[in-house]
């Protein structure tokens, strides 16, 4: 993602060899705004990227325990 007048905004796929749609959503499906964009202002633009790392059972069941702790205090 790239920041778009203080806007979130998610890099989707290239249009053409010109063009590259992004959106104010990860999900370009539940995107309320699109905005496509020329490869040259996309090449100079800051990239973030993000990291989804996926929990093992045994891990959410930790953080299950104590978030339940947590909230019982």
């Amino acid at each position: 993602y790239f920041f778009d007048n203080g806007n979130k905004m998610y890099i989707y796929r290239r249009i053409d060899k010109e063009t590259v749609l992004c959106g104010d959503n990860p999900s370009i499906s539940k995107a309320k705004k699109y905005k496509s964009i020329s490869y040259d202002v996309f090449k100079r633009l800051e990239i973030n990227h993000v990291v989804y790392r996926k929990l093992s059972d045994d891990r959410k069941r930790e953080l299950r325990k104590i978030y339940n702790d947590r909230r019982d205090q």
